[in-house]
């Protein structure tokens, strides 16, 4: 029965419904009457929530209530509906990973929390920017952020933009003799990892201060030269580790040519903590992140298809920075704490997990 009926019927048949108090007060036939209109609402109300199970398909208070009922997520200011959905189905879902905590399922979590990036999952690091003693990477200038990186020593071996794995420039090793290296202090005794990007083929050398050389395959120290040997052809990351000397103050690291163009950026080297720690890279291009946007020159924009290597100006799709810098794009601000949210349910206790967005300058 429906409500117009229901509520008329529960009224004497001597009342005439169809006068204007009676129609405006308790029911009519157009739903507006006082009572009436909020019986329908409740109706409404109840049955949006009775038959809307799938949380996705859920907005407003709903489904802060039900994403609060299972986790203790909470929608930051300003952040979408989506981006909610997205965070929650991200750790709820994995990607329909079957097995969770692998290191597989925590890249396929971030893959699926940013679609626009490549994401690595690097083991054994630390916070790259921490600012304890002995906790921050031990490399200066990591990222290769000038054309003179005053830190390193480059023999035969260039500056360019086209080496750039993060930022605007990276290294880039293409003749004989061509090598880039670095002292850095460290500590006796004790276990430190080394990290890069590569794209290409390389050798890696490790000189202690008591000319030393270290031998990852046999994980030992050598009198004579050791070339450690890598090799991809896609950026990926590299690692590997070594201990020092009870006598060890300083080593050199050597990145040397080997037989073919190669390109290194984004080195990272920690002393190894009493605890395990892995750090999610999400790397992405310029051109590629969503949401970006930007100012173009004042001058006349023809705006036309060229086949021309020289065109009068790029085309409005390739906008997305000014003056060398973003002005929208990758959230890296309040944002951050909705990544660290997703850490936090990922990895194990008494595991130290970050994050690190990287962003390949277009």
């Amino acid at each position: 029965m429906d409500v117009l009926n229901l509520m008329r019927e529960v009224f004497p048949k001597t009342i005439d419904k169809d006068k204007p108090v009676f129609a405006s007060l308790i029911a009519n036939k157009d739903g507006t009457a006082a009572l009436q209109k909020q019986i329908l609402d409740l109706f409404a109300y109840m049955n949006e929530w009775t038959s809307t199970p799938n949380i996705y398909e859920q907005t407003g208070n709903m489904l802060q209530k039900t994403v609060s009922f299972f986790s203790y997520l909470e929608q930051f200011s300003n952040e979408t509906e989506s981006s909610l959905k997205n965070r929650f189905k991200a750790i709820f879902v994995r990607n329909h990973d079957e097995k969770w905590g692998t290191p597989f399922d925590v890249k396929n979590v971030f893959k699926q929390y940013f679609p626009h990036a490549n994401i690595y999952l690097v083991e054994n690091t630390n916070k790259i920017d921490a600012t304890e003693v002995g906790l921050g990477n031990l490399f200066t200038d990591g990222d290769i952020d000038t054309e003179t990186p005053d830190a390193w020593v480059l023999t035969n071996c260039f500056v360019t933009s086209d080496a750039k794995f993060s930022k605007k420039y990276g290294i880039e090793l293409n003749q004989n003799g061509g090598v880039l290296s670095q002292a850095v202090d460290i500590n006796p005794s004790s276990v430190y990892f080394l990290h890069f990007f590569l794209k290409g083929k390389i050798s890696v050398q490790i000189k202690d201060n008591s000319n030393k050389y270290w031998n990852f395959s046999t994980k030992s120290w050598e009198s004579t030269a050791i070339d450690n040997v890598f090799e991809t052809s896609e950026w990926d990351n590299q690692s590997l580790f070594f201990i020092t000397t009870e006598s060890a103050e300083s080593v050199n690291i050597y990145f040397k040519y080997v037989d073919q163009m190669t390109y290194i950026d984004y080195f990272r080297l920690f002393k190894k903590q009493p605890y395990s720690s892995f750090t999610i890279i999400a790397h992405f291009t310029g051109n590629t992140a969503a949401g970006v946007f930007g100012l173009a020159g004042g001058e006349a924009d023809p705006n036309i298809e060229t086949t021309s290597s020289n065109p009068p100006q790029p085309r409005y799709s390739n906008y997305g920075y000014y003056d060398k810098s973003f002005l929208s794009g990758v959230p890296v601000g309040f944002a951050n704490d909705i990544y660290e949210d997703l850490l936090d349910y990922l990895r194990a206790q008494g595991v130290k997990a970050y994050l690190d967005i990287i962003v390949r300058d277009y």
